[in-house]
């Protein structure tokens, strides 16, 4: 009984660590037969869906208040709203489109807290994010559109840039081009992973900040702590950001800290540089002074910071705009060139018909001659069915050209996308780029296309989904049906 009793106990084990065994097993040869390039991939793809936010942490968040989840909301991208905001976001959640003047930004928040909160509600929801940008000086403006297909977490978005692009077409409004607004020009405030240059800021403040506290518990004077400091800054600075630009901002800026601090020590500094040299009490300083000083220091050291920021951006803007530019003289040289081509087209079909008549044997041509004195020919075609049938073969020979125009005009407009496909699936909307649609327009159509534009493209994607699981359906059974007969 004991042998059968420990056979028993020591079973189960046993078949649980064969099966682990066994899928295991299956896990590396399935690993192993795909490609390394693609793994990445193939583990995006079998996740069952992206990250989104709840709508109960996006309403918290607009009111202040926490979020259960961690990263729905973050403390630098402003979220909170004001009673006036709140009546227009509650309106924004009825209609499903945002409508705002200008781009609802505020300056005492230092963003756009409206369009933010509306982009989180439209990440939680799956739809698209519409903003319609009212003109300031009424109904009768021009309206400006702003579509975000970010929200809807798709890969491929160009059946829905299609579908938008029509509708607005049928609503009256045109579709406004990345040279006439950068894809930049954004009502939200967007935070991605790889925007490093605020947390530089930050990091060269604290720089300075240890830099000088330790200059003044070493017993130097405030002139001295605040160069030393300085110094250790652009030293950061030079190995973090661009040579030219930091480098002679920070030296300029500490040069003008240390000549003022110079000038409110007074003589004191020269009797303690001509004396013992260092002192703690030599050169007496309040604590107030020095943290007044250490302040205005870190303040112009972020200033050098955010100056080069925004020389960059308006290098980036400068460089984009140009690129813009060189594509669209290079579509319109194109456009001569394809309508020249188009031209021998047209001429193709009267040559050949030449050649055939020539190409004809001679006792052709000389019953045709018969027929004609008999009176038993075919009337020939008149001028206006042979000028009918030349221009329908102009049409089919210039048909192509209008079509290859059209095509890369819309190439052109393609909305562009900057985050990578892995960000879709696991950052919150706030760190992933925009993939913006333009449009503008009058109030009516403005208001037609926003309303329609949701609703349309939630129908194209229920219509997309239940096709594509007919399509499993279906494909089951031959699927079953050739495991069953595969040899093993």
């Amino acid at each position: 009984m004991r042998m059968l009793g420990g056979s028993g106990a020591s079973a189960a084990p046993r078949g649980t660590q064969f099966r682990a065994m066994q899928a295991s097993q299956l896990a590396t040869r399935l690993a192993a037969a795909v490609p390394p390039c693609r793994q990445r991939g193939r583990l995006i793809v079998a996740m069952a869906k992206p990250w989104r936010p709840s709508m109960d942490d996006v309403d918290s968040i607009s009111r202040g208040g926490p979020a259960k989840v961690r990263g729905t909301g973050s403390r630098r991208i402003p979220h909170r709203l004001n009673a006036e905001e709140r009546t227009l976001y509650d309106l924004a959640k009825k209609k499903g489109f945002l409508a705002v003047r200008g781009t609802a930004y505020r300056k005492f928040r230092h963003g756009n807290p409206l369009p933010n909160i509306f982009r989180q509600w439209c990440d939680s929801r799956g739809q698209l994010c519409v903003v319609v940008e009212q003109d300031p000086l009424g109904s009768g403006g021009v309206d400006r559109l702003v579509v975000d297909l970010a929200p809807l977490r798709v890969e491929d978005t160009e059946r829905v840039e299609e579908l938008l692009t029509a509708l607005a077409a049928e609503v009256g409004l045109r579709r406004v081009g990345y040279g006439e607004r950068p894809p930049d020009a954004l009502p939200f405030n967007i935070l991605p992973p790889d925007d490093e240059s605020d947390q530089q800021a930050v990091v060269e403040a604290a720089v300075v900040e240890q830099a000088v506290a330790e200059r003044l518990a070493a017993g130097s004077t405030a002139a001295t702590a605040i160069a030393d400091a300085g110094a250790t800054a652009d030293a950061t600075a030079d190995a973090t950001a661009p040579e030219p630009a930091v480098g002679a901002a920070g030296a300029a800026c500490w040069s003008r800290e240390s000549d003022a601090a110079s000038r409110g020590s007074g003589s004191g500094g020269a009797s303690s540089s001509s004396g013992d040299g260092g002192a703690a009490g030599s050169e007496p300083e309040s604590a107030a002074a020095a943290a007044e000083t250490l302040r205005r220091a870190v303040a112009v050291q972020a200033e050098a910071v955010r100056q080069l920021k925004a020389d960059l951006v308006r290098a980036e803007i400068t460089v984009a705009a140009a690129a813009t530019a060189a594509a669209q003289r290079e579509s319109d040289d194109a456009s001569p060139a394809v309508t020249s081509a188009a031209e021998p087209l047209q001429a193709a079909p009267h040559e050949h018909h030449q050649q055939q008549q020539s190409q004809q044997p001679q006792h052709q041509q000389q019953e045709e001659k018969e027929k004609e004195e008999q009176g038993h020919a075919s009337p020939q075609p008149g001028p206006r069915v042979v000028g009918a049938a030349a221009s329908e073969d102009a049409g089919r020979g210039a048909a192509p050209a209008v079509v290859d125009g059209g095509a890369a005009a819309g190439g052109t407009l393609r909305a562009p996308r900057r985050s990578p496909l892995e960000h879709y699936y696991r950052l919150p909307i706030w760190q992933i780029h925009a993939v913006p649609l333009f449009f503008e327009g009058g109030r009516a159509a403005a208001k037609e296309f926003a309303g329609q534009a949701v609703q349309r493209v939630a129908a194209a994607a229920a219509a997309a989904s239940a096709s594509a699981a007919q399509g499993a359906e279906r494909q089951a059974p031959a699927a079953a049906a050739a495991a069953a007969t595969r040899p093993r």
